[in-house]
């Protein structure tokens, strides 16, 4: 199986290096010149199934996807699986801002991300364990995969099928529009490509 996974182009919320999951925000304008590279890329692909995470800012990107690939947007699969994690008490605020006003959430937070379950949210276990049914839900077969999703999943994805710890999901930049290739063989996955936009 090869999977195609994109993340979606940047928005303000990204721009403003705020936390957020389960929150939307809209484009920037660089996100929508993102949008256009990404169709350019991937223009010439095959591509069997296209899955979504269910939040506006990939499902469009999704959207667009199928529609330069002549596929249709009906033919969208949207799972939850798929969705950003939920960082709760923490959605829409900076850095600085989760810090002043969640000072315990955050310290505990960031001396056990992996354990910690963030009031109102989740924690990276459980993040990690919904996209991982994800993947087993998937067939391995010669079938070559779209899926449009988030930073964070990106990440878990990568790190489960190339065979890194959790821990070491940070190893992997995965900017706005990112485009990332792995092809599946006998158990283990392969990394053909990581590309993403040139900055302006």
């Amino acid at each position: 199986m090869r999977l195609i996974l994109v993340r979606h182009v940047q928005t303000v919320a990204n721009a403003e290096n705020r936390i957020y999951g389960r929150l939307d925000s809209d484009f920037t304008g660089e996100g929508l010149a993102q949008l256009e590279w990404l169709r350019r890329e991937l223009a010439h692909e095959r591509v069997d199934a296209v899955f979504s995470s269910p939040m506006s800012r990939a499902l469009s990107v999704a959207k667009e996807m199928s529609k330069t690939l002549q596929l249709g947007t009906e033919t969208i699969q949207v799972r939850d699986e798929l969705s950003e994690m939920d960082f709760g008490i923490f959605e829409g605020l900076t850095y600085e801002e989760a810090m002043q006003r969640h000072p315990v959430e955050w310290e505990s937070y960031c001396e056990s991300c992996m354990e910690y379950k963030i009031p109102g949210g989740e924690s990276f276990a459980e993040f990690e364990r919904r996209i991982g049914e994800f993947i087993e839900s998937l067939e391995d077969d010669d079938s070559t995969v779209l899926i449009v999703t988030h930073g964070g999943v990106v990440q878990s994805i990568m790190t489960r099928l190339l065979g890194f710890a959790s821990e070491q999901r940070w190893h992997f930049r995965v900017r706005p529009a990112s485009i990332v290739e792995i092809e599946t063989a006998q158990g283990y996955g392969i990394l053909n490509r990581l590309i993403w936009p040139r900055e302006e």
